[in-house]
C-alpha cells in the first residue's frame, strides 16, 4: 500500500473519529446537564475552538519536524486522551455541577476538560498528513484536497455510523471504547517497524487501562442505561414518596416516566394522575391524541379506562415503546396506536378536527423543544382539534419567579385556542414550583367547574414565540434558577 494511501485511511478514520466523538460528547452529558440547547452550544463551540488550536499547534510542528512517526504518536495520544475521557467523566461532571451554577458555563467547562484534548490532537493530524504527503507543489492542490475531502467524508460516516447504528447497539461509552480501538489501529498503519518497542508500550498501557474501564453502573438504583438514536436514558428503582417504584430519566432534573412496582397499572405521579383527572371530566374523549409517550403509563391507563375510545401516541424515538415494555411492564393495547414520529411533523399531517382532546407532555430533560411553543404550532395544533375538543399541557413552574415562561406558553397556546384555565398539581399556590395542566379550547370550558381546583392566573402580556423567535431556554432556566435557589 503506497504512503498517500495510507494518509487518505487515516485522513478518514480522523475525520469519523471526530464527529462520532462530538456525538458521544453530549450524550455524557446529558445525565448531569442535561441536553439543551446550551450543551449542544458548549459541545460544539468547545470542540472547535480545541480542534481550530490543533489545526494551527500540527501546522507549526509539521514545519519543524519531518516525522512520519509523529503522526502514529498522535493517533495513540488521541486514543489515550479518550480514555481519559471515559476514566474522567463521573468525576468531572459531579465537580462541574456542585461548584458552577449557570448552565453555559457548565457546559463550557466540562467540554473543555472533557473533549477539548482529544479535539485538539485530532486537529494536529491533519497539517502533518498534509506536509508528509506533499511532494511537490505542482500536485499540492489535489493532494490537500483529497486528504481534506476524505476527512470530511469520514466526518459524515461517523455521524451516521453513530447517530444510526452505534448507539442503537453499544451505547455512548462502548462507543469510546471503539474510537479507541480504531485510532490505536490506525497508528500502527504507518512505519510499523519505526520506534516500535515504545509504541507497543503506549499501545498495551492504553489498552490496560481500557481495560479497567468496566461498563457498570457506579449507582445501586440505576437498572440500566440505554442509548437510542434519540436520547439517553437511565432506568432506575426509585422510592417515590415511600412508593418502590422504577423511572425513566433523560437528565438531572427529575423523572420523566415512571411506575410503581406493586401497582403497575395504577398513575404513579400527581399531574398524570390530573391529566386522567381532566380528561374524565371533558365532554368528550372518543378521540385522544398523547404527544409524548414517556414510560407510556398514561396512554395504556385511559386506553384500559376507554376500551371503546382510540388513543394515539405521538414518541419521537420509535424504540420507547420497547423499552417501556422491558422495563416499565407496559402493555400494548389494541385500541392505544404508537406513532414513532416528530410530534410537530405529526400535528401538521394530521386530518383536521379529528381529536376530542389532545395531551402535550414533551420534554426534553427540563425544557419543551421550541418546536412545540410557537404560534405556528398552536395554530397547526388547534386545527386537529375538534371544535368542542380540548388540550391539555403539562407546564412546569410557577406564576411568580416563572410567570415570564408561564406566559409565553400561554401566548402560544391561547393565541389559537383562546379559552383557558390551569390546575395546579402539587398545591393551590400557584406561586408554588410545580406542574400545571393548562386547558385550552375554542369553548368555553364551564364543563371545568367539576373539576376541583382549577384557576384562572393571570398570564397576559407574555413574550410571543414564533418559529423565528423562541427563546425558551433562556426563560426556563431563569424559571429553574429560582426555583433551585429556593430549594
Amino acid at each position: 500500500m503506497s504512503k498517500l494511501a495510507k494518509f487518505s485511511i487515516i485522513s478518514f478514520g480522523a475525520g469519523f473519529t471526530l464527529m462520532a466523538f462530538e456525538l458521544v460528547a453530549a450524550r455524557l452529558l446529558a445525565p448531569s446537564l442535561g441536553t439543551s440547547m446550551y450543551v449542544w452550544t458548549s459541545v460544539i463551540g468547545t470542540m472547535i475552538a480545541a480542534l481550530a488550536l490543533g489545526y494551527w499547534l500540527g501546522g507549526r510542528l509539521a514545519d519543524a519536524r519531518h516525522h512520519t512517526s509523529d503522526i502514529a504518536w498522535l493517533l495513540l495520544l488521541s486514543g489515550l486522551a479518550i480514555t481519559v475521557t471515559l476514566a474522567l467523566t463521573a468525576l468531572i461532571l459531579e465537580l462541574v455541577t456542585r461548584n458552577i451554577g449557570d448552565p453555559r458555563l457548565q457546559g463550557v467547562v466540562a467540554a473543555l476538560l472533557l473533549f477539548a484534548p482529544t479535539s485538539l490532537v485530532l486537529g494536529m493530524i491533519s497539517p502533518y498528513l498534509v506536509k508528509q504527503a506533499l511532494k511537490s507543489l505542482d500536485n499540492s492542490g489535489s493532494t490537500v484536497a483529497t486528504l481534506g475531502a476524505l476527512n470530511s467524508l469520514g466526518g459524515i460516516t461517523g455521524t451516521f455510523a453513530t447517530g444510526f447504528v452505534l448507539f442503537d447497539f453499544v451505547g455512548s461509552r462502548t462507543t469510546l471504547i471503539v474510537l479507541t480501538i480504531l485510532v490505536i489501529a490506525l497508528s500502527w498503519l504507518l512505519v510499523p517497524k519505526q520506534d516500535w518497542i515504545r509504541r507497543v508500550a503506549a499501545t498495551v498501557g492504553i489498552i490496560i487501562l481500557l481495560g479497567m474501564y468496566l461498563p457498570q453502573n457506579a449507582n445501586a438504583d440505576i437498572v440500566v442505561q440505554l442509548d437510542t438514536s434519540t436520547p439517553h436514558y437511565d432506568i432506575r428503582d426509585i422510592n417515590y414518596h415511600g412508593i418502590l417504584s422504577r423511572g425513566i430519566l433523560m437528565g438531572p432534573y427529575g423523572l420523566q416516566s415512571g411506575v410503581s412496582k406493586d401497582s403497575p397499572d395504577d398513575l404513579l405521579f400527581t399531574y398524570t394522575k390530573n391529566l386522567a383527572r381532566v380528561t374524565a371530566a371533558a365532554p368528550s374523549h372518543q378521540h385522544i391524541l398523547i404527544l409524548g409517550g414517556g414510560g407510556y403509563t398514561l396512554p395504556e391507563y385511559l386506553g384500559r379506562l376507554y376500551s371503546s375510545s382510540t388513543v394515539d401516541v405521538v414518541e419521537i424515538d420509535p424504540k420507547l415503546e420497547q423499552i417501556a415494555t422491558k422495563y416499565l411492564d407496559y402493555e400494548a393495547l389494541p385500541n392505544v396506536r404508537s406513532f414513532g414520529t416528530d410530534a410537530r411533523r405529526f400535528v401538521a399531517q394530521a386530518n383536521p378536527e379529528q381529536y376530542d382532546i389532545v395531551i402535550v407532555d414533551v420534554y426534553s430533560d427540563y425544557s419543551v423543544p421550541f418546536s412545540l411553543t410557537t404560534v405556528e404550532y398552536a395554530a397547526e395544533l388547534s386545527r386537529i382539534v375538534k371544535p368542542s375538543g380540548n388540550v391539555l399541557v403539562n407546564v412546569i413552574g410557577n406564576t411568580k419567579t416563572c410567570r415570564p415562561y408561564l406566559a409565553a406558553i400561554h401566548q402560544s397556546y391561547t393565541s389559537a385556542l383562546r379559552h383557558s384555565k390551569y390546575l395546579p398539581s402539587s398545591h393551590p399556590d400557584p406561586q408554588i414550583y410545580q406542574n400545571f395542566i393548562g386547558i385550552y379550547s375554542r369553548q368555553a370550558l364551564d364543563w371545568t367547574a367539576n373539576v376541583n381546583g382549577v384557576i384562572e392566573p393571570d398570564l397576559s402580556n407574555g413574550t410571543r414565540l414564533t418559529d423565528d423567535f423562541a427563546p425558551t431556554e433562556k426563560l426556563m432556566q431563569q424559571c429553574l434558577n429560582s426555583a433551585m435557589r429556593r430549594r
